[in-house]
């Protein structure tokens, strides 16, 4: 090797050898810090179709369970199917202008501690919850909107969620059983969720007469919305798969303009929405690539300066 290539070789060295440093450096600091994941809720319902109130998620180690198909609902998921009150709200400045008009309605909210959120941070303490919306009421017919969130893949392995459906009583979906999140061994599993019309369960807390008077799902003017609040007629009932609505120009939620393509109950295969949870790479992962890059241009570097003898 003549001078001037082992000159600018040996000064290349700890050059190439601080590129792998900081390169494995990043790996390792990546592998150990939290997966930041993307969650988009999408409702694929048409015009004048299904609404959804605000979704709300948690992310946990896959002990919680949001609801049991054949038994009675608990009160924080009845709310939730009732009324698509989570309790998140009053953490969100998003929703300070609603709940400023719920007051001046006199809406009856529900007490903080019998919300999901409230449960769901008592029972989970590790956990991590959410809420998701495209606009203050929730996810309008041909909507979507995506939310990020940090979670540690040891402690919070799987997902639950839960939201009205409306137009109806105390229908909702929710995960009857966790959605997995992360394989035993760390790795991230990506899901996509299609939420079907037959996924809709009815929570066997309301009598279903389709009287918009007494659920929330009529929007405008805002005191018949929020005068709407926990009322209805309580049923006693358990969890089971949403009834037949009544059929347009029977005087049911079917006649109301916004819903008249609204009839989730006779189409069950039709999918009305879609949750897809991605992760997100870290910026330290970019980095602890592109210093493999750096560190490879530098070693193929080398290789050309010796092969000029």
């Amino acid at each position: 090797m003549n001078k001037l290539v082992k000159r600018h070789t040996n000064r290349l060295k700890p050059i190439f050898a601080s590129s792998v440093a900081v390169a494995l450096t990043l790996l390792t600091a990546s592998s150990a810090q939290a997966v930041r994941l993307k969650v988009t809720i999408e409702n694929l319902s048409p015009e004048q179709g299904v609404f959804f109130s605000p979704f709300w998620l948690g992310f946990h180690d896959g002990s919680f369970d949001t609801f049991s198909p054949g038994e009675k609902a608990s009160l924080p998921l009845e709310i939730v199917a009732e009324d698509g009150i989570t309790g998140l709200e009053s953490t969100n400045p998003e929703f300070a202008p609603l709940l400023d008009l719920a007051r001046r309605f006199g809406a009856e909210l529900p007490d903080p501690q019998d919300t999901i959120a409230t449960l769901f941070a008592t029972s989970e303490p590790d956990g991590i919850q959410d809420i998701a919306f495209a606009n203050n009421f929730g996810f309008p017919p041909n909507s979507e909107s995506s939310l990020f969130v940090d979670v540690n893949p040891t402690t919070h392995t799987a997902l639950s969620y839960a939201s009205m459906a409306v137009p109806t009583h105390d229908g909702f979906v929710a995960d009857v059983d966790p959605i997995r999140l992360f394989s035993p061994e760390g790795t991230f599993v990506p899901q996509q969720i299609e939420i079907r019309g037959a996924d809709v369960f009815d929570a066997g807390t309301e009598v279903n007469v389709e009287d918009p008077s007494t659920t929330p799902i009529v929007f405008d003017p805002p005191e018949r919305f929020f005068g709407a609040v926990r009322q209805g007629t309580p049923e006693g009932g358990v969890i089971k798969p949403h009834p037949l609505l009544k059929e347009p120009g029977q005087g049911g939620f079917l006649d109301l303009p916004s819903y008249v393509n609204g009839d989730f109950t006779r189409t069950p295969n039709e999918t009305l929405a879609r949750i897809t949870i991605q992760q997100v790479p870290e910026a330290s992962s970019i980095f602890g690539i592109f210093g493999i890059g750096l560190m490879l241009g530098f070693g193929g570097l080398i290789d050309r300066l010796r092969s000029r003898k």
